[in-house]
């Protein structure tokens, strides 16, 4: 645990803690997602090139470049880029959109993990795609999805369900929220698909 900064408020005496990314944040099986794509981010060995010729003294023949190198700037964590994609495909943004309103979002921030607000983006735009890339076109979205067992709609579509679905059943605003017997039973449905007991 880091030590205690006394001249910042820490993000969770911030915000809602009831609002839907904070409830989202402290039930995701982060310890999962980063065990799945960890494989993925490893550091791989290159193959020794083979270098062979001759030269004054006579023919030689050695190898050079090969093994794991460890150079490089260090990698964002694992959290954080992954609370990225979520965002970026959630509220369907461009990766520069998503940067900006990163730095200015408090529950963004506490969703990616983030202790004290951060006024500055957390990367470079072209490392969300880059981290894209890393994690593969076709398997990407399936390789942190598949700890959860959901598609990316479906766990917005449980992170606002069960934010409706506490406010209507505390009966605060549950007029505005679940009007119609149609929503009740959304409600109802998603609750127990996340596990969320009803009093």
């Amino acid at each position: 645990m880091a030590t205690d900064d006394f001249f910042r408020s820490r993000l969770d005496q911030m915000i809602d803690l009831r609002h839907p990314l904070a409830v989202l944040a402290t039930r995701l099986p982060w310890a999962a997602i980063e065990a799945a794509v960890a494989p993925k981010l490893a550091h791989q060995a290159k193959p020794a090139k083979q270098l062979a010729g001759e030269d004054l003294v006579g023919a030689f023949a050695g190898e050079f470049g090969g093994g794991v190198s460890a150079a490089g700037r260090p990698r964002l964590p694992v959290r954080l880029m992954v609370s990225l994609l979520y965002l970026k495909n959630s509220f369907n943004l461009s990766d520069e959109e998503l940067v900006q309103r990163w730095a200015e979002n408090v529950q963004w921030q506490f969703f990616s993990g983030m202790d004290y607000y951060e006024p500055r983006v957390p990367c470079d735009a072209t490392q969300i795609g880059r981290f894209r890339r890393l994690l593969g076109k076709r398997s990407g979205n399936d390789t942190l999805v598949q700890p959860l067992g959901l598609r990316w709609a479906a766990l917005a579509y449980v992170a606002a369900g069960v934010a409706v679905c506490r406010s209507w059943a505390a009966g605060v605003g549950g007029r505005q929220l679940c009007g119609s017997s149609w929503a009740r039973s959304r409600c109802f449905s998603v609750g127990k698909r996340s596990n969320t007991s009803f009093r």
